[in-house]
């Protein structure tokens, strides 16, 4: 079954933020490092502050590198039409949508309508992942079985 347009668009999507967030998590090594060094080098001869600003951009790199690594192998399966891949989706646009309402109500508490449009945007999109991928035509591609090989029947013995 071909794979409907807008299942290679979120897998699109996916593989983008896959990239963006592996160049993401390698500045976040690169710049714990960095701050780490300037802490280390402006405070105490201890280097606590150095240690710190490492740790914590190690930490952030690797969280960036795993969440990479789930969108990559989440828009691989879309693209191949795996059910795993729709149900992952899912959950992770449901997530995304809890994180943006978070988001919202922050951005409203605090008044910095900066984040709003946003936010809003990132809402509406998790939003239409979730109702696209439980439309019945949709789970239908993902529930289609591969063809199998052709077996041609067993032959009889030759008769004597």
């Amino acid at each position: 079954m071909q794979r409907p347009g807008g299942v290679t668009v979120i897998a699109v999507i996916d593989f983008i933020g896959s990239g963006l967030l592996v160049l993401a998590g390698i500045a976040a090594f690169f710049g714990g490092a960095f701050i780490g060094a300037l802490v280390g080098g402006s405070a105490s001869r201890s280097g606590a502050g150095a240690g710190v600003g490492m740790m914590i951009g190690a930490f952030l790199g690797f969280f960036l590198l795993l969440l990479a690594c789930i969108s990559g192998v989440t828009g691989w399966g879309l693209w191949s039409l795996k059910e795993w891949a729709r149900i992952v989706q899912i959950v992770l646009a449901a997530l995304g949508v809890i994180t943006r309402l978070f988001s919202i109500m922050t951005v409203m508490a605090h008044g910095r309508i900066f984040g709003l449009p946003f936010s809003l945007l990132f809402l509406a999109y998790y939003g239409w992942v979730i109702y696209y991928l439980i439309q019945p035509e949709v789970r239908a591609a993902f529930l289609q079985q591969p063809a199998q090989a052709y077996m041609p029947p067993p032959t009889p013995p030759p008769a004597r």
